[in-house]
């Protein structure tokens, strides 16, 4: 295939004829497709998996592009451009450098549906890497010695030797290597020894490694993927330290962070045991759950935000499987703290930006237009003009025009009530309700009629019913006496509810203590 002056080489281990999503492998520095040969089958039950030879690796010819990883995650991208099917959601697998490869491939990008990193390259914990390290990186990245390295490689090893120098390197125990897998690097490795114009390529690829996780900017990178991340990490790699794998997963706790004990990066050409755990993983089609980055900081932690782009019903059920309290819903979404957004992603949400969060929201016509100190306190199914609607009560300080206002009175243990709610006043009306002045009343919420879709004054509703109220001291015993208009009367809260039956402002009365005390009340879960 060529790309822009390269001509990439790939390899399509199949799927079925409706897969899931497409699977798209990067190996390596120094690898090539014939590493994805141990696994890549394994998933072609539910998944299309493909995997490309990046530009100085495997059969890939350069032609006019170079190797470093910017120019090798724009190949990645213009190659899921080019064969992905239409409709397929696509997944980015990188392992080692692939995986940073891939990172920079994925960042920005809302239609990559998951990445998955298989000891991916990651930025270090500390400052200065061991000698050790240092030297090995070396070795490869500084080009004058590793032209001279890959020279002497190619002089004095055999194939053989050259697949088993990198085995012993990324594994613990390399018997475990299939010995026809092990035949088939071999073979990889002869042909690469037949192409030594090759090795400025390969230098320049792992120099420009090194400096990407060098430079402050590769945290930036990794966190402006918005697609859910897969992290798989090998307790005993020698390539890449697990403490990096621990840091990121720190840093970023909306991952799924998964540890292959006494594993290293040689698990991408032999991870039969972790075959089942990637498949489960990896993102299912369609999403219809987002969360967003946790930055609003609260009660010593930071807050992502949980919705659905289809219903509040799903959210509620999505909500209640993964195990979040309902008390943290708040009208259109959940609040969730950092640490519970790895387990959601795991159970399906779907990472995204706070701005395509939001717009998603909106597009959905699930949005809530809030003002401050304002919050949705229930709703209920509604239909206006044939068209489906909602019927909302909101608590809100703010004083609003309304075609009725309701006085919502209460005493420790009564309501005021005229038939079957609340008495009735008129905007202005400086008469008393026993011991309750209208004319000193606060707004306490209201209630609004609002179309499921639309936009501008459409999609804000009509405002049916604006509420005051107040709550007075004393038991209604000590509220008889006071004069009342025809009609008004005491009712203890029991019966006044059995009387008015259940109707969505009844929120109000129960919240109406806490928002004479205190204007910013506690969300309540919605009817629906």
């Amino acid at each position: 295939m060529m790309l822009s002056g390269a001509d990439v080489h790939w390899v399509d281990f199949g799927g079925p004829a409706t897969p899931q999503a497409m699977l798209v492998c990067v190996h390596g520095l120094n690898g090539s497709t014939v590493n994805w040969e141990g696994w890549g089958p394994l998933l072609t039950d539910r998944f299309r998996v493909v995997a490309l030879d990046l530009v100085g690796h495997g059969s890939t010819r350069p032609g006019t592009r170079s190797a470093t990883v910017a120019a090798n995650a724009e190949l990645v991208s213009e190659f899921v451009d080019a064969i992905r099917p239409a409709g397929a959601p696509v997944v980015l697998v990188g392992s080692s450098m692939g995986g940073l490869i891939s990172a920079y491939a994925a960042a920005g990008r809302a239609d990559i549906a998951g990445l998955v990193l298989v000891n991916a390259a990651l930025p270090r914990p500390g400052r200065v890497p061991p000698m050790a390290e240092l030297a090995r990186l070396a070795l490869y990245s500084v080009p004058p010695i590793g032209r001279a390295n890959a020279w002497g490689r190619r002089r004095f090893r055999t194939p053989e030797q050259l697949v088993n120098d990198l085995f012993r390197l990324c594994m613990r125990d390399v018997s475990v290597v299939d010995q026809e897998l092990f035949r088939r690097h071999v073979e990889a490795a002869e042909r690469r020894a037949r192409h030594p114009e090759l090795d400025p390529y390969f230098a320049q690829a792992a120099q420009s490694t090194v400096l990407c996780l060098a430079a402050p900017r590769v945290r930036q990178v990794y966190a402006r993927v918005r697609a859910p991340v897969l992290m798989v990490h090998g307790t005993h790699d020698r390539v890449i330290a697990y403490t990096a794998a621990q840091a990121a997963a720190d840093r970023y706790p909306w991952w799924t962070f998964v540890t292959a004990h006494g594993g290293g990066p040689a698990r991408r050409v032999a991870p039969a045991d972790r075959g089942g755990e990637v498949r489960g993983r990896v993102v299912e089609s369609p999403v219809t759950i987002w969360i967003d980055r946790p930055v609003w900081a609260a009660h010593g932690t930071t807050w992502a935000h949980l919705i659905s782009d289809v219903s509040l019903a799903e959210l509620h059920e999505f909500a209640e499987r993964a195990g979040v309290p309902p008390r943290s819903f708040d009208a259109d979404h959940y609040d969730v703290p950092s640490h519970r957004i790895g387990p959601l992603v795991a159970s399906g949400a779907r990472q995204t930006d706070a701005a395509d969060l939001v717009r998603r929201l909106r597009g959905s016509g699930l949005r809530v237009p809030k003002h401050k100190r304002e919050r949705l306190l229930a709703w209920e199914p509604a239909v206006i003009d044939d068209v489906p609607a909602r019927r909302e009560i909101l608590i809100s300080p703010r004083r609003v025009v309304a075609p009725r206002t309701l006085a919502i009175v209460r005493c420790a243990d009564g309501l005021l009530l005229n038939g079957g709610g609340p008495p009735q006043v008129e905007p202005g009306n400086h008469a008393q309700l026993g011991a309750f002045d209208v004319a000193q009343a606060q707004p306490v919420g209201r209630q609004r009629i609002r179309p499921q879709h639309g936009s501008g004054a459409a999609a804000r509703g009509r405002i049916e019913i604006a509420f005051i109220g107040a709550v007075l001291p004393g038991p209604v015993r000590e509220q008889h006496g006071q004069p009342l208009p025809g009609g008004v009367h005491w009712a203890e809260v029991g019966a006044a509810r059995q009387r008015c039956g259940d109707p969505l402002w009844w929120v109000l009365v129960d919240r109406l203590p806490d928002v004479q005390a205190a204007p910013g009340p506690t969300p309540g879960r919605p009817r629906g």
